[in-house]
């Protein structure tokens, strides 16, 4: 009867870490499709508005388990949350209350899982249940975490494109806060959905360099402070905003091309592990194993 429980119960909690994976891996997936979709030009308009994305939790249930636990939990450590899901994109579609009740329900998830093996280890097998639960309390946090970083990266590939199209806008004869509305009307992608709410900020009344300051934050990429702090200084110091830009993007250009160099100069000795450690073997048993056979035989013939 135990053993039919505990496969009971690991089954709900794989059903529900899939369940978590098939969220987020969606959620990646779009994200990656539209950045593809944006950089080939295929993808001219939003689809909906900021405030309209899907969102990737539409239970009930896990709404209300999220806001019961928020109450009970540290709020500088919510704060921290709401943070990390800005950076990542992700605050507009799973609130800090969705994104506890997911780590709640994956770790409940990992500790059934790890119970199951307790049928068959004994005592010593409340430790696997145990780092099972750790283990699904950190996923959630593991794979926001990396949705920020692809998402920082993509920004940063699609940042001297945007400058490119800001400074043709100007030298059209636009304004800057101009050349964004038009750029932001036309594109839709990571960096220019950013863009979209920096001119709406503007519109609502906070000055270009505090909307600006805000991007930078929202984005924690270093090209794009570089970015802003090139328009902010144009702007202080009265030079010219489409020569300033302009310069801005070739230097980003560079950065990326010795970026690329560097990564390549890295790889032949990144290379040197997995040669040593699965090729040498290899070689060794190519080269010597013959002399190793030839000699053992000659011991034999003795």
């Amino acid at each position: 009867m135990a053993l039919v429980v505990s496969l009971v119960l690991a089954a709900a909690g794989a059903f529900s870490l899939f369940l978590l994976w098939l969220a987020l891996d969606r959620a990646l997936s779009q994200r990656r499709l539209a950045a593809r979709l944006a950089r080939y030009e295929l993808l001219d308009a939003p689809a909906a508005p900021a405030g309209e994305r899907p969102r990737l939790v539409h239970l009930a249930a896990l709404r209300r388990l999220g806001a019961a636990a928020a109450a009970c939990w540290p709020q500088e450590l919510l704060l921290r949350w709401r943070r990390t899901l800005l950076h990542a994109g992700l605050v507009e579609r799973l609130s800090v209350e969705e994104f506890l009740a997911l780590r709640l329900v994956a770790t409940a998830a990992g500790v059934l899982l790890g119970a199951c093996v307790v049928v068959w280890l004994g005592p010593a097998g409340l430790a696997v249940s145990v780092l099972g639960g750790v283990v699904g309390y950190l996923a959630p946090a593991v794979v926001v975490a990396r949705v920020s970083r692809e998402r920082r990266r993509a920004i940063e590939r699609l940042l001297p494109v945007t400058i490119d199209m800001i400074v043709v806008s100007i030298r059209a004869g636009l304004s800057f806060d101009s050349a964004l509305l038009f750029v932001c009307e036309r594109v839709d992608n990571e960096l220019v959905r950013e863009l979209r709410r920096c001119v709406a900020d503007m519109q609502l009344g906070s000055s270009r360099r505090d909307a600006l300051l805000a991007l930078a934050d929202r984005t924690q990429s270093a090209t794009v402070n570089q970015f802003v702090r090139a328009v902010i200084q144009a702007e202080e110091l009265g030079n010219g905003m489409a020569r300033t830009l302009s310069g801005q993007s070739a230097a980003l250009r560079e950065i990326r091309r010795l970026t690329a160099e560097e990564q390549a100069g890295k790889a032949t000795i990144k290379l040197m592990f997995p040669l040593a450690a699965f090729m040498m073997p290899a070689l060794f048993i190519l080269i010597m194993g013959p002399a190793v056979l030839q000699t053992l035989q000659m011991f034999r013939g003795r």
